[in-house]
């Protein structure tokens, strides 16, 4: 747990730092707060609620990626030995 902790949060670091460089190359923030654009709140309510969808459906399989990246990492390191 501490290690997914420590993973998840240098992750995040790593995201923001990579990321400094284009909001203050030249200080022009391109986008903005609101997101896409849609023309009724009903519509901007379900462009979120599908943006979550789409997270939370992605989200396990994510966890598999990583077990079988571990398993074959593993496989690997057993077969040099």
């Amino acid at each position: 747990m501490v290690l997914q902790t420590y993973l998840k949060s240098s992750f995040l670091a790593s995201v923001l730092i990579c990321n400094i460089p284009m909001f203050s190359g030249n200080g022009v923030v391109k986008g903005s707060i609101g997101g896409a654009p849609a023309s009724t709140v009903m519509e901007k309510v379900w462009l979120v609620a599908q943006a979550l969808g789409d997270i939370a459906f992605a989200y396990p399989y994510s966890l598999i990626l990583i077990e079988i990246q571990v398993s074959t990492t593993i496989t690997s390191i057993l077969e040099l030995l």
